[in-house]
């Protein structure tokens, strides 16, 4: 089998991004010298280990830097992670120590709400061999959780580590009504065979609502899948809709043999993306 690289990068989707974030590379949450936020409330621990002395707690939202990464893993929910070494500021000084990479986000984003920032945190929560792995998006505004979706996370993984690369975007309202702006996480894997996926989140300002995906993916030699998303402020777009078109090729060798095109028409609401 000749490799591949598969972009996902759509330029449907890069219009009107307001705020960009890649932190996950090939399952590792963050480097050294990167900004996270945790994703869910954690005890900070002295050493990278689930039973070692807890320092003191950290709330959902809490800005941290990444100063290392531990060979040391931990297993929750069926999710195998790596520990992390963090340095945060608390009660006017700074403070060092461990946390498990489950409780530090995959995606960070904050962005400008009528009440001033809020950010948007993406990470994962739990894996099982029936229904891979799941995740969860949630809006975090002064240290409080004002709401959350979970949803199936893209990943070819088999044993509870996650492989893929996350990077988000806010890309404001793409034309909808009764809308206050739509994130959008895109999940790749640079080799052939492996499906790329964008996920398109909604929020109106009250509810994060799961929107829909695009798809891309190729094997050399044989096929490929690649989406369009057309958005309500686009040339061929609709008031309150959004167009997917979907697009089939087989190969033979580097020949097209066949072609197929499925489209489909989302309309929203104001709670919800509706055929």
């Amino acid at each position: 089998m000749k490799s591949i690289v598969i972009l996902i990068s759509f330029c449907v989707f890069s219009v009107g991004i307001s705020t960009t974030n890649a932190q996950m590379r090939y399952g590792q949450y963050a480097h050294q010298g990167q900004t996270s936020y945790i994703i869910e409330a954690t005890d900070v621990k002295a050493q990278p280990l689930a039973d070692s002395k807890p320092i003191t707690r950290l709330t959902v939202g809490k800005k941290v830097k990444v100063q290392g990464i531990s060979k040391t893993e931990h297993t929750r929910n069926g999710y195998t992670a790596n520990w992390y070494k963090i340095r945060f500021s608390q009660y006017g000084k700074f403070i060092g120590g461990y946390v498990w990479g489950g409780a530090l986000s995959a995606v960070s984003l904050p962005f400008s709400s009528k009440l001033g920032t809020d950010i948007f945190l993406y990470g994962l929560t739990e894996f099982n061999p029936e229904k891979g792995f799941m995740a969860v998006a949630k809006v975090v505004r002064n240290g409080k959780e004002i709401a959350q979706i979970e949803m199936p996370a893209i990943s070819f993984s088999e044993d509870g580590r996650y492989e893929y690369c996350l990077k988000g975007k806010v890309i404001g309202k793409r034309g909808f009504s009764n809308l206050n702006s739509i994130f959008e996480i895109a999940s790749t894997y640079a080799a052939c065979g492996y499906p790329n996926v964008n996920s398109l989140i909604f929020w109106n300002g009250h509810e994060l609502k799961f929107g829909t995906q695009g798809v891309r993916m190729a094997e050399a030699g044989y096929g490929s899948i690649d989406t369009e998303v057309i958005f309500p402020d686009q040339i061929g777009g609709k008031p309150n809709h959004l167009m997917l078109i979907e697009t089939h090729k087989e190969y033979a060798q580097d020949i097209v043999v066949s072609r197929k095109v499925i489209r489909k028409e989302l309309r929203w609401n104001g709670q919800e993306l509706r055929e």
